[in-house]
């Protein structure tokens, strides 16, 4: 992964464009796109570029190993990555309209346009693959798009619409791409790679997605032996690419929580070492022999906690390992029963317990994820932007109005080979709308799917409502719409 861009542009007479304005970094790894020197003489010439004509593109060789993207391409791209060198051939003007920052570059803040001789040489450094990805929606080549995108490689991507300011390009493609992770925060090993979905969802748009990896890595982080905070993997969330002001979130986020678990601990062990408890509170469930319970689940407890790091309980600052980690170790702790002679099976106190597993439970469902405004705004914002909530080619509900006889009716019926282009709101906003109109939310209410169709007869001034059948059957009332909707 690229974390700075070294960005030159030159022909065969050594014409130098403007550097690029910054994007503006919402991370610790800088981001921003900087100049670096021409080329030499003998490093330009030696670019595949036309050295006598006028023209911009005509008469280019192109070599074999460069993935032209056009006809027409009079520029080449190249990519560096991990010590590896790629080349693209594409047409600077599509480059430049799909992106400010590659306008910028290319012809400057007065946007001049390009005089000169020879070929255009961008130097990048970036993830090849990804930019291909762009290069080919850039050039309308949608046929070498592929159907699903990994998470490492939609990362990737994201990266380079955000460094380029080009979000907008996948707009047909990023409900597509990213309905899958849905249920990401379920598959299993998504806390060594919930950084790059965090990135994901802050750069399209996907507030769940946002929420659920913020939570996963807030109870998966943990403090290394250099005071690091670090994902499963070891890696410092300081070096990772995450928004502005994330990190400082999530180390708050966990400090607190852990420091709300340890709390319960210590409570509960001080009650039955010092008998000093708040009134009401009860370890034994049975309500009988209670000292002899109590006294037997403090016995078993003792040695697992202390197995386990966790007694005398330490302070949330020098608890280093993560919050599902301290999880598991609790839930680890088994209490051995106390049982009187001779009771029969209704008086066991096998349901007896010192309640730490259901603190650390309430503690987790109440773990806030203290977003600010700026961030939902800007959730709210790229949502739009990146196309997630274009659902294209899902059902919706439409509704016609047409005249029979005398009388018009409005047609309402449910559309399963209609195509969005708008967006649609999020659960949140439907529900918030709902209420204020005083409505029930979109999946709440019942549509007619089978035979029924609802219909509104307006006629002489007066309005009724009835439900009744189409024709028989709904495909009749689509067809119906279908080939008369246009004089409608």
């Amino acid at each position: 992964m690229a974390t700075s861009s070294d960005v030159t542009v030159s022909t065969g007479v050594s014409e130098t464009t403007s550097p690029p304005r910054s994007v503006g970094d919402v991370s610790t790894t800088p981001r921003v796109l900087t100049p670096i020197q021409e080329q030499d003489a003998s490093d330009a010439a030696s670019a595949t570029s036309r050295d006598d004509s006028d023209g911009d593109s005509d008469g280019t060789t192109v070599p074999d190993d460069v993935v032209n993207f056009h006809a027409d391409s009079d520029m080449m791209v190249r990519v560096t990555h991990e010590g590896t060198v790629t080349q693209f051939m594409v047409v600077s003007s599509s480059v430049a309209t799909a992106s400010p920052v590659w306008r910028s570059m290319l012809y400057g803040n007065n946007a001049r346009t390009r005089t000169g001789k020879g070929l255009w040489i961008m130097n990048i450094d970036a993830e090849p693959k990804a930019l291909s990805t762009l290069f080919n929606i850039i050039h309308y080549k949608f046929h070498e798009l592929p159907a699903e995108l990994s998470l490492d490689d939609l990362f990737e991507l994201t990266l380079l619409t955000y460094r380029y300011e080009c979000t907008n390009l996948v707009y047909p493609w990023g409900y597509k791409w990213t309905v899958k992770f849905a249920t990401y925060v379920g598959e299993e090993g998504h806390f060594e790679n919930c950084h790059k979905a965090i990135w994901i969802a802050w750069e399209l748009g996907d507030t769940k997605l946002f929420r659920d990896m913020i939570d996963a890595l807030i109870i998966s982080s943990k403090v290394d032996s250099s005071g690091n905070l670090v994902n499963t993997s070891g890696k410092p969330l300081k070096d990772m690419v995450l928004p502005d002001g994330i990190f400082d979130l999530i180390s708050a986020t966990r400090a607190a929580t852990i420091d709300k678990i340890l709390a319960a601990i210590e409570t509960s062990m001080t009650a039955l070492t010092t008998g000093s408890r708040q009134p009401g509170v009860k370890y034994c469930k049975l309500g009988k022999n209670e000292r002899e319970c109590e006294a037997m689940l403090l016995g078993s407890a003792i040695p697992a906690l202390i197995g386990h790091g966790l007694y005398p309980v330490p302070a949330a600052s020098n608890f280093s390992e993560s919050i599902a980690q301290l999880q598991d170790r609790i839930y680890s702790v088994k209490y051995f029963a106390f049982h009187g002679p001779e009771w029969m099976p209704h008086m066991t106190h096998e349901h007896c317990s010192l309640g730490l597993r259901e603190s650390v439970q309430k503690c987790l469902e109440e773990m806030p994820v203290p977003l600010q405004d700026h961030h939902v705004s800007h959730l709210e914002k790229q949502a739009a932007v990146s196309g997630i909530l274009a659902d294209f080619g899902a059902p919706e509900n439409r509704t016609r109005v047409f005249k029979s006889g005398n009388t018009m009716v409005k047609d309402t019926w449910i559309d399963r080979g209609a195509k969005k282009s708008g967006k649609r709101s999020s659960p949140a906003a439907r529900s918030s709308q709902s209420a204020q109109s005083g409505s029930p939310p979109t999946s709440a209410r019942s549509h007619h799917s089978g035979d029924d169709a609802d219909n509104e007869i307006v006629s002489n001034g007066k309005t009724a409502k009835t439900n009744k059948a189409v024709n028989g059957k709904m495909a009749n009332a689509d067809k119906v719409v279908d080939t008369k909707s246009a004089g409608a």
